[in-house]
């Protein structure tokens, strides 16, 4: 498409009439928050065509796309770039960027979680001042990373590499922020659907952004397309959230817990926290820490917490071993001298061990044991959410397995919180030991057995010198956690189960067994029985995993308790919002009546995005209208009462319903009605298959 030439003063004439809107008021998808149209598209395809053509009157006065876009549009015209280049090759300018490795890190085991694109190629990408990491994801997992050199700070020239991304807009803005199609400059990203997120430090200044983008294979205005792009946006949300909170220093981020996790319903507002490492020094402390300790220095070097305990304490042991529980001793400097309860709470960060120390009066806590004395939590449980009757019998379950000594198995959906459970057990059992996590279906399959069992000095080129413990060797005394056990290769089965009965590990390369002693928790959400059937998972070892076998129950089981999770992600999502947020009672029902086949990670997801959106429309009530399309659309509509179902909703109801039965009728057929492997492709639970069967009468 070749341009006319024309007067580039005129460009600056209408770059200085062009008014942005306010980025924080703006809605973050559009001014409306529809997806794409056909009409929207052929709009902005014809809007970018008057620009080439130099009709900038028809460029200004087009309804799409949005004026802060065509703004871009213009600079990057007035740089000399124009829509038909290629893009930047970033293997061009590979650099290695120790500063991005920190975002990967976090970011990698996270991307597993994008289900809803099996299919389809993923491309994220993390900027921050330095470069760009790079990755892409296929439906085989992850395949291929570089990082690429990229000056954050210099925006022509990036403008004129690419043109505009949802980054650059993401960048100017301050906030998320999503491009559809041909709003992309470059016609080479006309099928590109991408959102960005902003990621910011402590103080509040903008330290990187995280996008999300895949190529959009289908009639970009349909259904599908639109929600494909709503799961984008709330994933990468998401994923800002978990990076903004993990980049913390590990200190500040252990306060963070303890004042969100750690029950204290009878304290004051602010108690006073401070957190250790197993020697002793303070790693952190809060103000109201620092109020309770009225000696420590203010130049941040608070040294060891031995010198304001009493010669006696038998406080250091139980930090030193890591241990949880409540410890009443005479704590103090005067005039705040006194007998206190403290709380005691094991917390890793980077790698780092501490302890989380609440303090409290010992008589206003009603937390108390006799001075000296260690009282194992009572608590253990009250972090997990959840009031009705299938998720309290599972915890009554737990709590009576913990101190068996015998070997627990958690079932459930993905997005249960099994592996919150375990800790939960771990944390009520006499061990006081570590508890180590492993995801069996997360590791590669070549490295799972060294990673379990450790290997011997010379094992592996370029393994470490001295040998390495495996993570059963590094759970001795406290709690193994093997999460999606059904994942594991059938031929690590019998050595597992061969560890189970003898209490021995071997390393990979060595001679000389390792005696241990620990706790096992197990976890799935698969069947392992349909999987001993196929030949997939051993029988002795399912009987010798299975003793204690605990279901947890998903979401859509205990709907009661919905309202208890959207307040608790309300009040841990707002936390660093100054004005409360609440939710009407329509969204709420909404809310509460969708099955959620992704259980309480979708449920978290979903708020999140609400919130965002909420607050980018200067709305402190979350709306109906804020909620994404996927759980719109499988929700059937409300009515007053009495109010007759009129002809466009019923027939709008029905197209779903409709839709959903053809789809599911055709992947039956297509498979023989094998139901595991149906759920699986479909990304729902077996049950939840059965239910839509019974639904459409499809038996």
């Amino acid at each position: 498409m070749q341009a006319k030439s024309f007067n580039l003063k005129k460009f600056d004439d209408v770059l200085n009439q062009m008014i942005v809107p306010n980025f924080q008021q703006a809605p973050l998808w559009d001014v409306d928050n529809r997806p794409m149209t056909k009409d929207r598209w052929e709009a902005t395809v014809r809007c970018k065509k008057s620009l080439l053509d130099g009709d900038l009157d028809a460029v200004m006065t087009s309804e799409y796309p949005r004026t802060e876009i065509k703004k871009i549009w213009i600079e990057s015209y007035k740089l000399g770039l124009r829509p038909s280049d290629k893009t930047h090759d970033p293997e061009e300018d590979m650099l290695r960027n120790e500063n991005l490795m920190p975002f990967a890190q976090i970011v990698f085991p996270t991307i597993h979680d994008l289900g809803d694109f099996n299919k389809i190629p993923i491309f994220m990408n993390i900027h921050d001042r330095q470069g760009t990491f790079f990755f892409q994801k296929t439906a085989s997992g992850i395949e291929s990373y570089f990082v690429q050199e990229f000056l954050f700070s210099n925006e022509p020239r990036e403008i004129r590499k690419s043109g505009l991304t949802s980054h650059l807009l993401c960048k100017r803005s301050m906030c998320p922020a999503v491009l559809l199609g041909p709003e992309h400059y470059l016609e080479s990203d006309l099928n590109i659907n991408s959102a960005s997120a902003p990621i910011f430090d402590a103080k509040g200044n903008l330290d990187a952004i995280i996008t999300l983008a895949y190529r959009e294979t289908g009639i970009p205005w349909e259904k599908d397309a639109a929600e494909k792009v709503s799961t984008i946006l709330t994933q990468v949300l998401l994923l800002a959230h978990r990076i903004q909170t993990s980049i913390r220093p590990p200190a500040e981020r252990a306060v963070l817990v303890a004042r969100e996790e750690i029950p204290c319903p009878d304290l004051t507002s602010d108690p006073p926290i401070i957190v250790v490492d197993p020697a002793g020094m303070i790693m952190g402390i809060n103000p109201a820490g620092r109020r309770f300790f009225p000696t420590l220095p203010t130049d941040g070097q608070a040294g060891n917490i031995r010198r304001y305990l009493p010669a006696n304490s038998q406080l250091l042991p139980l930090i030193q071993t890591q241990a949880q529980g409540i410890i009443s001793e005479v704590i103090g400097s005067p005039p705040t001298t006194g007998l206190y309860s403290v709380q005691i709470r094991p917390f890793e960060a980077a790698g780092r061990s501490c302890s989380i120390l609440l303090f409290a009066n010992a008589q206003e806590s009603g937390q108390t044991a006799a001075p000296g004395k260690y009282l194992p939590s009572a608590d253990c449980f009250n972090s997990l959410i959840g009031e009705s009757y299938a998720f309290r019998n599972a915890i009554d379950q737990a709590v009576c397995f913990a101190n068996s000594n015998g070997n627990i198995l958690l079932t459930g959906e993905s997005g249960t919180g099994k592996e919150l459970f375990a800790k939960a057990i771990h944390n009520c059992q006499d061990r006081k030991g570590p508890f180590v996590a492993i995801n069996c279906a997360a590791i590669p399959r070549e490295l799972i057995s060294s990673e379990l069992f450790g290997y011997a000095s010379g094992s592996f080129t370029g393994g470490d010198r001295k040998g390495r413990k495996g993570k059963i060797e590094m759970a001795d005394g406290g709690t193994l956690f093997l999460d999606e056990i059904g994942d594991m290769p059938y031929e690590l089965q019998a050595v597992l189960l061969r560890v189970l009965q003898d209490k021995q590990v071997t390393r990979i390369g060595d001679h000389v067994s390792h005696q241990i002693e620990f706790n096992l928790i197990t976890a799935t959400n698969r069947n392992l029985k349909d999987l001993m059937e196929s030949g997939q998972f051993r029988p002795d070892l399912f009987y010798r995993i299975s003793m204690f076998p605990i279901n947890i129950p998903p979401l859509r089981d205990r709907k009661g308790d919905i309202k208890l999770f959207v307040s608790y992600f309300m009040d841990s999502c707002g936390q660093n919002n100054p004005e409360a947020l609440s939710i009407s009672h329509e969204a709420l029902r909404i809310l509460e009546e969708y099955d959620w086949p992704g259980n309480v990670r979708q449920l978290e997801n979903v708020i999140l995005y609400m919130m965002t959106i909420a607050k980018s429309r200067n709305s402190k009530v979350l709306l109906p209208e804020h909620i994404p399309n996927i759980v719109l659309q499988s929700s059937p509509p409300s009515f007053a009462p009495g109010e007759a179902m009129d002809t466009e909703k019923a027939e709008a109801y029905g197209t779903i319903h409709q839709v959903e039965k053809v789809m599911l009728e055709k992947v039956l057929k297509e498979f023989n009605h094998d139901i595991p492997l149906v759920a699986e492709i479909l990304g729902v639970s077996k049950s939840t298959v059965y239910r839509k069967i019974k639904r459409y009468n499809l038996a």
